[in-house]
This record gives C-alpha cells, sequence and structure tokens, in this order.
C-alpha cells in the first residue's frame, strides 16, 4: 500500500503487472495468459444499504458501481471479487494509470476504476446466490470462513 492511502483506494492496490502468471492481491485476481475476460461476481437481494457496493446491469453486463447508487435503480451488490484476464488485465491497468494521473483519481475508491473500466468495456458480472460464501475483513470473520469450509467436502 502507499504511503497516505486508505485500503481499497485506488493507491492501496498494485498496478498489475501484464508479464506475471497470476498475481493475488487481495480480492483481486490477474491471470493474464488466459483469453480475455472481465468478471465481476454479484448477489441479488430484496434490499441495499448505504455499505452495500450497488450495481447497475445491462444483460448481465456492469454498467455502473458505486454505494451511493439509488437503491431503486440498483440491481445487484458487488461482492468484491474481480477477474481480469488477457487484455482485461491490460485495460484495467491502462485506467488506473489515468486515473494515478489526475489528482482527483487518487481520492477515489477501487471500484471507481472498475466503473470507469465499465465504460469502455463488457465486464459481465456471475451471480454468487445459492453458493456458500462470506465476507473476510476482520479477525472474527476468518474464523467464521474457517468454520464454514471446514464442512465442505
Amino acid at each position: 500500500m502507499q504511503p497516505g492511502s486508505t485500503l481499497n483506494s485506488l493507491t492501496s492496490k498494485p498496478r498489475p503487472k501484464c508479464s506475471c502468471s497470476s498475481e493475488p492481491q487481495g480480492r483481486l485476481i490477474f491471470v493474464p495468459r488466459v483469453a480475455s475476460a472481465r468478471l465481476l461476481s454479484i448477489r441479488r437481494k430484496t434490499s441495499y444499504d448505504t455499505d452495500d457496493m450497488k450495481v447497475m446491469l445491462d444483460s448481465g453486463r456492469l454498467t455502473e458501481i458505486g454505494k451511493m447508487l439509488p437503491v431503486d435503480t440498483v440491481d445487484a451488490e458487488a461482492v468484491g471479487f474481480y477477474i481480469f484476464r488477457g487484455g482485461g488485465v491490460q485495460a484495467y491497468a491502462e485506467v488506473l494509470d489515468r486515473a494515478m494521473r489526475d489528482p482527483a483519481g487518487l481520492k477515489q475508491w477501487f471500484p471507481w476504476a472498475v466503473g470507469m473500466l465499465a465504460k469502455i468495456t463488457d465486464i459481465q458480472t456471475i451471480s454468487i446466490n445459492g453458493i456458500r460464501w462470506c465476507e473476510v475483513d476482520v479477525p472474527v470473520d476468518l474464523q467464521q470462513a474457517r468454520q464454514m469450509v471446514a464442512g465442505w467436502e
């Protein structure tokens, strides 16, 4: 993380290296040797709150992402798993490069860059509804995740 940056801000994420075979970083997965793809995991709910990273979709394609989206226009919640492969890695890196050269971009959160990418290329979504998962943000979450996966066969 860069000095003075905040978790999930653009400056807290390292720029993806397009020559690597795989470079997980937080909840990001970069796999450049696979065919071009950009994918965002989502969860559909009956209601959304101010802390949800809300998304708007068009036939399964991401069009908008942000916590401030009007709840009456929201289609789902982004759960924080993003996959960029092939040309998706380079496209994401280019969006980050442009944002990092703009002082206003340095104040943006990570999903803002994903939203900017969605304006220039397709980012497909996949629903995790019906799949067991949990969010790991704090140590107690990790304990719960370990208990959950211990029951998997």
